[in-house]
């Protein structure tokens, strides 16, 4: 309604209202800023309580760590005890901390606990394993051998073969000695001192047997010989055990002490940032909130001054009222509303004019709208066709090294990987093993079943494989035809033969009919070789040679088995 049409009274009244809004407005702001500073308080109470049990959780990881090391490598009983109460207070910490920006850490730190506490009891496993094996063991075959070097001492023997005799008593009593010292220092010189004893007493031993043509003598001997292979072997399987436990408490749990703590520290610092966050949000609560009842304050000052004012102004609010029309027209606003006048002066013209401006306004923003539409229909057309490219070009990359019938990697990927495999195995001097793998009678089983059928073999093979060969490590891939090769890298000899003899039987197991066969069904015959730092093999291909000559042994020999290369190359 315009100004000029509103009564005197009806505007004092209207600005006593609007005092009244206000001192409502007043009163709602400073009830919902009080309650906001009370969550932030409370919120504040919470951080400070993560953040005492987010320190506790790296105490505790340390402490875990150092009663691990005390228990394993001195075997303090109460410091096992002192581990499961940190890992015990480390979980109640844990379970104690709640933060939904920080539940990723929490949920690795959890199963990095989980993880410390699975490795301690696995390492105190082999440790009472390793403790059985030294104390009570070893010490029970070696107390045997004087026993037996006495009985063969007391038959007839040459002076030559008593001589020889004491010298292996001496050195026996020499690798006693350094077993002991071993399991004692655990340092590798004593280690070499055992193997080289241990050489030198079988190659005494083999000297007797030159001596001696008496049947019991070369029974005794046969005696001396089992006791020492065995007391060497009992020796190196505590070593193995002791190198387990120790990997773990030195790596393994090392690691994971040191990532709950990285972990604990980073969750601290973040529930510390939150915590200064929050302190600096309720500080601009406080100031905003105080700022906000000033302002409202001030304003319900003002109102009580313009309604004193209210008359005077009837005649300078339109132009006022125009002129911030005038000034959101020329900011693009549409949504304006513009007043009426009946006064026909120039006060109705501007007012008709400030119409005109709208209207126009109106139609520049609908034709920018238009075309910001085009513009985002544009964008997504762009960003669909680049999404088809990237989905097309990983699928022409699988395409390249894949087969297309089983889905595991091709010749070529092959080539790479064996040179890649064979490379990092030199390096880091650990195993690597190659299995090939030929279905047997495969050409019959096309000819009898037809080659629809034949894909369908290949392709259970393939699963077998890829359910034996599993690990990240292990690259499966198809040879051509109805071969196909697994490298194993990091996979000592004695590993690669169970893995590729389970693999014959899983197979075998399936009973998948083959009348061609002489077993009624399918089969796969296999050649595996396996290179480590002490063997000759120059090259991948070389170990994929050796693997082919053995798969043909094994179908020269009859089918359906595994055959294994030399460690050395044949001599050409």
């Amino acid at each position: 309604m315009p100004a000029q049409r509103v009564a005197f009274t009806t505007r004092i009244y209207t600005g006593y209202f609007l005092i009244g809004l206000i001192t409502l407005a007043l009163g709602v702001i400073a009830f919902i800023g009080l309650n906001t500073l009370d969550r932030q308080f409370n919120l504040q109470n919470d951080l400070s309580d993560n953040l005492t049990h987010a320190t506790n959780l790296g105490f505790h990881a340390a402490d875990m760590q150092s009663n691990a090391e005390a228990f394993l490598l001195q075997g303090q009983l109460q410091s096992a005890d002192a581990v499961e109460t940190a890992y015990r207070s480390a979980l109640s910490d844990l379970s104690s901390l709640y933060s939904q920006s920080e539940a990723s850490i929490i949920r690795r730190i959890d199963r990095h606990l989980y993880t410390f506490e699975e490795t301690f009891k696995l390492a105190t496993s082999q440790r009472s394993h390793q403790h059985q094996l030294v104390k009570t063991t070893l010490p029970s075959i070696t107390n045997n051998w004087g026993d037996l070097i006495e009985g063969y001492q007391k038959q007839t023997i040459s002076a030559g073969s008593l001589a020889t005799s004491n010298k292996i008593w001496r050195d026996l009593l020499m690798i006693e000695k350094h077993m002991g010292q071993y399991f004692e220092s655990l340092k590798p010189s004593e280690l070499n001192l055992v193997d080289e004893n241990y050489q030198h007493v079988m190659g005494l031993i083999d000297d007797l047997y030159v001596l001696e043509s008496y049947p019991p003598q070369v029974a005794r001997l046969d005696n001396i010989r089992n006791s020492l292979s065995l007391g060497y072997s009992t020796f190196n399987d505590g070593v193995q055990i002791t190198r387990n436990y120790l990997f773990l408490i030195n790596v393994v749990m090392a690691a994971e002490s040191y990532e709950i703590k990285y972990l604990a520290d980073k969750l601290r610092d973040e529930i510390r940032r939150d915590l200064n966050s929050t302190q600096d949000q309720s500080s601009s609560l406080v100031s905003s909130l105080s700022q906000q009842l000033i302002a409202l304050s001030i304003l319900f000052i003002l109102m009580t001054i313009i309604i004193g004012m209210i008359v005077g102004r009837s005649i300078e609010r339109p132009i006022s009222t125009l002129k911030e029309v005038f000034n959101r027209l020329s900011n693009g606003e549409r949504e304006i509303h513009i007043p009426t006048y009946h006064s026909k002066d120039e006060i109705a013209e501007l007012a008709v004019s400030a119409e005109a401006f709208r209207k126009a306004n109106e139609n520049t923003q609908i034709l920018l709208d238009k075309y910001q539409a085009l513009s985002s229909e544009l964008d997504e057309k762009v960003k669909q066709r680049t999404k088809e490219l990237e989905k097309a070009n990983r699928r022409l990359k699988d395409l390249s090294i894949k087969d297309g019938l089983t889905q595991i990697y091709n010749r070529r990927f092959l080539d790479a990987s064996l040179i890649e495999n064979f490379n990092r195995a030199r390096r880091s001097a650990l195993p690597l093993s190659v299995i090939m793998l030929d279905i047997d009678y495969f050409k019959a089983y096309n000819d009898t079943y037809g080659h629809q059928a034949g894909d369908i073999c290949i392709q259970r093979v393939t699963k077998a494989m890829t359910r034996v060969f599993h690990r990240s490590t292990d690259t499966v891939a198809r040879y051509g035809g109805e071969e196909f090769v697994a490298l194993l890298f990091d996979t000592p000899a004695s590993a690669a033969h169970a893995l590729a003899e389970k693999l014959r039987k899983e197979i075998e197991s399936q009973n998948i009919p083959h009348r061609s066969s002489h077993l009624g069904h399918i089969t796969v015959s296999l050649g595996c070789c396996t290179w480590t730092p002490d063997t000759e093999f120059m090259s991948g291909e070389a170990i994929l040679n050796q693997a082919d000559k053995a798969l043909y042994q094994s179908k020269e020999s009859g089918r359906n088995k595994l055959s294994v290369c030399p460690k050395k190359p044949p001599s050409e």
